[in-house]
């Protein structure tokens, strides 16, 4: 006689449910930097800022390789001088720093970045008039260097002031990231660049290159807001002074 279906069931080793498959969530902020940086880039102003930074990044990278294969291949300065020509890049930026916060606070911005930018062409491209004329001397190619570097840090320093009037503060974060983005880019791409044009067309070809993304750097700054052209100190008296109003109007509204 069988037995019974309950007495069948009840006797069979019960399997131990199997856990349920963990649910695929993202964690949370996962893509709001990406996002970010695409709403960023959409804000023509940042956009701009984006394109100089590479702009920059490239004709600074060519004009320290060129003038160094210069110094080195056609004036003999050796090893020694081709050293002292970098230092001679980057040492305005050390002791220029302070100087340049105090005029960047006083200055248009928008004015002075395309004013560094323009010198920066006229500095960097006597050195192929010079050669053109068979003039072209060491102690042209220090002064070259020094004046540069000095450009190169003063422009930095203005474009630091200038990014927190172009991008909300909840954003600066994301466009400084994106900023040092674009940076690397030109400093990845700038030897690479300056490396085959000079091996086509020589060293001081090459800076006529570095002219011409000079140039397309000051093109990108003049298209940034006429505001910017109001001195730092300008705008953060007159945020001071609306906060002061904004504050008189809540005590007397209480």
């Amino acid at each position: 006689m069988a037995r019974p279906l309950h007495r069948h069931l009840n006797g069979m080793e019960q399997q131990p449910d199997s856990p349920p498959s963990p649910a695929r969530t993202r964690p949370p902020g996962t893509g709001q930097p990406r996002r970010a940086g695409r709403a960023l880039l959409r804000h023509r102003p940042f956009a701009l800022l984006c394109g100089e930074q590479i702009a920059s990044s490239v004709g600074r990278q060519v004009t320290t390789l060129a003038l160094a294969l210069l110094a080195v291949t056609r004036l003999g300065a050796g090893p020694f001088g081709a050293s002292a020509l970098m230092a001679l890049s980057y040492l305005p930026g050390a002791l220029l720093s302070p100087f340049a916060g105090v005029l960047v606070d006083r200055a248009r911005l928008r004015g002075l970045t395309v004013l560094l930018t323009v010198l920066q062409v006229l500095v960097v491209g006597s050195v192929p008039v010079a050669d053109a004329l068979g003039r072209l001397g060491l102690p042209q190619l220090y002064l070259v260097a020094t004046a540069s570097g000095a450009l190169t840090s003063m422009l930095a320093v203005a474009l630091q002031a200038a990014l927190p009037r172009v991008v909300r503060p909840e954003r600066l974060l994301s466009a400084n990231s994106a900023l040092t983005g674009a940076r690397t880019t030109g400093q990845i791409g700038g030897p690479a660049l300056g490396g085959v044009l000079v091996g086509l067309t020589g060293a001081s070809t090459a800076l006529l290159a570095a002219c011409v993304a000079y140039g397309i750097e000051a093109l990108l700054l003049l298209g940034l807001p006429a505001a910017l052209n109001s001195p730092v100190q300008q705008d953060r008296r007159e945020k001071d002074s609306r906060t002061a109003a904004a504050c008189r109007i809540r005590s007397g509204a209480r």
